[in-house]
């Protein structure tokens, strides 16, 4: 069995809450090989307490304490310190998959790359967030015509097509210091960013694994929840920083168009948070693959999901609308498009029907229901729900 030693890095502010869960799920990990970093980042709560109280546990735990720094500084603090080659991250509120790593170990096993690159479920949503390019090992002529001219921002497809999250990569220790080894700003926004993309520009190699080991909860006590007026500067300086390292990695490339882009997405937490209004009404992507272009098609939800669909297809016409449904929304309208009552569903064999929800056991009612009114499986489509970049 593969041996590599892994150095998985937790910081930690105030994280006494969720914390348990966090590390049992990596100490609990079928690939025992690792070594853990608890960089405890200032904390004011029990942190300190738990994080020894582990070390007592498990003989494969380090604890660091530094002055309060932020994640960014955090997260180089357990670097530094670590002695694997290869390291991971893990915030203190998430947890992954207990055979997350033995699986991605085997892959490095098999290719030794710079980057693994996998994905996450928003716990909370039921939502996997994934990578938009194919399972596979990309080496450094792919990584340039594949990954970079898109990977902040694809214009094409309205999204990023690589997340960002360094809680989905396991990287080589000596990357990752490159790119953060003259940085000592407290950066509070984009930290993850101003690590990933940087780092792509310089690696000769990436594999890419959309499978969501990592388990991502929407903890509304964390910083990326947290909309004080501060943000502004914060999201100025996050700007000039990532610029600054894309350029100086990898020159020669136009980056203004992809950072605006990337932006946008803080602009529309701010604007959610702030004035309860999103930058776009379409804040789900339409699952354009599962029907073909001038199709004739029926939306079943008219939650955020089906009025993200809505709103899209109003202005990409790429199917023709020919009725949409929700039993608590009936006789509402949105887009110029009524809402019906899902009992009066009438598809022909030629049409489809698009179930717009996020929960699968509920799509999976709708789907009996549908089918008991003689509707056809193969016109029911359903994908689970993508969240615009």
């Amino acid at each position: 069995m593969f041996k590599e030693i892994l150095s998985v890095i937790i910081p930690i502010y105030n994280g006494e809450k969720y914390l348990p869960r966090c590390v049992d799920s990596v100490i609990n990990q079928s690939y025992k090989n690792i070594e853990i970093i608890l960089v405890n980042d200032g904390s004011t709560d029990k942190t300190q307490i738990i994080c020894e109280e582990y070390k007592e546990k498990d003989s494969r735990i380090k604890v660091i304490s530094i002055k309060n720094s932020g994640i960014y500084q955090a997260r180089k603090a357990g670097v530094i310190s670590a002695n694997g080659e290869l390291i991971t991250f893990v915030d203190s509120d998430d947890c992954i998959d207990i055979d997350t790593y033995k699986n991605l170990m085997s892959i490095y096993s098999k290719y030794s790359p710079d980057i693994i690159s996998y994905t996450f479920q928003i716990n909370d949503l039921g939502i996997a967030n994934e990578n938009y390019l194919p399972d596979g090992i990309y080496y450094r002529e792919k990584i340039e015509n594949k990954i970079i001219p898109t990977m902040i921002f694809d214009i094409k497809e309205g999204h990023r097509n690589l997340n960002p999250s360094v809680g989905c990569k396991i990287m080589k220790k000596n990357l990752f210091l490159k790119i953060t080894d003259k940085n000592e700003e407290n950066i509070n926004w984009g930290e993850d960013a101003l690590i990933t993309y940087p780092m792509i520009c310089i690696a000769n190699s990436i594999y890419i694994d959309n499978h969501p080991y990592y388990h991502y909860y929407m903890n509304e006590e964390s910083s990326t929840h947290s909309f004080s007026y501060e943000i502004i500067d914060d999201l100025r300086r996050f700007k000039s920083k990532i610029l600054e390292l894309l350029d100086y990695n990898l020159k020669n490339t136009n980056w203004e168009f992809q950072v605006d882009c990337y932006m946008r997405t803080y602009v529309d937490m701010l604007l959610e948070k702030w004035f309860g209004i999103h930058r776009t009404a379409m804040i789900y992507i339409f699952p354009y693959s599962i029907v073909p272009y001038n199709s004739d098609i029926h939306i079943y939800g008219a939650g955020k999901v089906g009025k993200s669909y809505i709103a899209e297809l109003a202005q990409s016409r790429y199917a023709n609308i020919k009725g949409w449904y929700d039993k608590s929304k009936f006789g509402e309208w949105y887009c110029n498009v009524p809402i019906n009552n899902p009992k009066n569903i009438n598809v022909k064999n030629s049409e489809y029907i698009i179930i717009a929800l996020s929960n699968e056991k509920d799509v999976k009612e709708i789907i009996n229901k549908l089918i008991k009114k003689g509707i056809k499986t193969e016109q029911i489509k359903w994908n689970k729900p993508v969240l615009r970049a």
